[in-house]
């Protein structure tokens, strides 16, 4: 039983990095994330069960509400995830018309139409979140929990955290900083847009990942924002969301 479950969140995180992935592409090919106000896009690749979870990651990269759909035949389910200040709930009850079924909140909703009017729902939408989100709201302010060099982080400090679980909406991952660190080793290619390694940690090298325009030299001391979670191991792993060479 538990090496099945360990397969199926295998199966489940590959199938997450592939449509972070695609969904990248498509944005950077369909949109243009330093103008849109709101991210879409949809394929008949994804699978709807990770859409939220693609969405949430995308949003926090650009800094931009994220909506993506999966197509499955005439109908498209999709899920989308917003950034403080933005109610994408709100904002999108104003072209509802579109929708076979919506629901959500704030930061996070849930929506199918038919596929053949994925096109203009998309446009339609694009149009009334420029007109409704403050520009301001945009721009990314990277608040961060504290100082926490990575070189402090062992199992002790990760056992604090663990309380703060679960994380979601409304409770998400805390941000560090870590003012001076380095990769450990080499670093490798992840996906096709991110890059993994190695970085100090008190009780050994913390593994960490970075997506999209995220770079991490291979080489020499860097400042890192960064979030921790538990690998598959249990051991800490990092994701870096910013980094200062």
């Amino acid at each position: 039983m538990a090496r099945q479950l360990t397969l199926r969140n295998v199966e489940r995180q590959g199938l997450e990095r592939r449509v972070v992935s695609q969904a990248r592409e498509k944005i950077l090919r369909e949109g243009d994330p330093a103008r849109d106000s709101v991210l879409i896009a949809g394929d008949e690749a994804w699978h709807r069960g990770v859409l939220g979870i693609a969405a949430s990651r995308l949003a926090r990269e650009y800094h931009r509400p994220v909506i993506l759909f999966g197509m499955e035949g005439d109908r498209a389910s999709g899920s989308g995830r917003s950034i403080p200040g933005v109610s994408i709930h709100a904002i999108l009850g104003e072209v509802a018309a579109f929708f076979l079924d919506f629901g959500g909140h704030d930061q996070a909703v849930g929506a199918s139409l038919r596929t053949e009017d994925f096109p203009a729902f998309r446009d339609a939408a694009r149009a009334v979140f420029a007109e409704r989100v403050d520009p301001q709201a945009l721009v990314a302010v990277e608040e961060f929990e504290s100082e926490l060099p990575l070189d402090v982080v062992d199992e002790e400090l990760m056992a604090e955290l663990d309380l703060l679980e679960p994380h979601g909406v409304g409770n998400p991952r805390p941000l560090f900083s870590s003012g001076q660190t380095r990769v450990v080793g080499s670093l490798a290619p992840l996906g096709d847009s991110g890059m993994r390694g190695a970085m100090p940690g008190r009780d050994g090298p913390i593994p960490f990942r970075a997506w999209g325009d995220v770079r991490v030299p291979p080489s020499g001391p860097m400042a890192v924002l960064y979030r921790l979670s538990r690998g598959r191991s249990g051991a800490p792993e990092a994701e870096i969301v910013r980094v200062r060479a």
